[in-house]
């Protein structure tokens, strides 16, 4: 997959890391749902690589306000599944 690169490239600035993925899914994708799942997923691969403890919450936190629901929606149930299983200790 071509996005996951940006994470990488556009670490140090997540506008901009947003911005860089949107664009690249833009080429083949003219969903907004794909083009901002690409963002969200370059951001938890960035909080991921800089090892924050919440990498999807991070994402949520930074993704853009103009994101689609159905985006924001998957990441929330992500992070409530994460969450809950690590305060059951699984």
């Amino acid at each position: 997959m071509r996005c996951a690169p940006h994470a990488l490239a556009f670490d140090h600035d997540r506008n901009l890391l947003q911005e860089g993925s949107r664009d690249s899914s833009r080429i083949t994708h003219a969903d907004p749902r794909c083009q901002h799942g690409c963002a969200a997923l370059n951001l938890v691969l960035s909080g991921l690589l800089a090892d924050r403890p919440s990498p999807v919450e991070l994402a949520l936190d930074t993704l853009d306000d103009d994101a689609p629901a159905a985006v924001v929606d998957v990441l929330e149930r992500v992070e409530t599944t994460r969450s809950t299983s690590r305060t059951r200790g699984t």
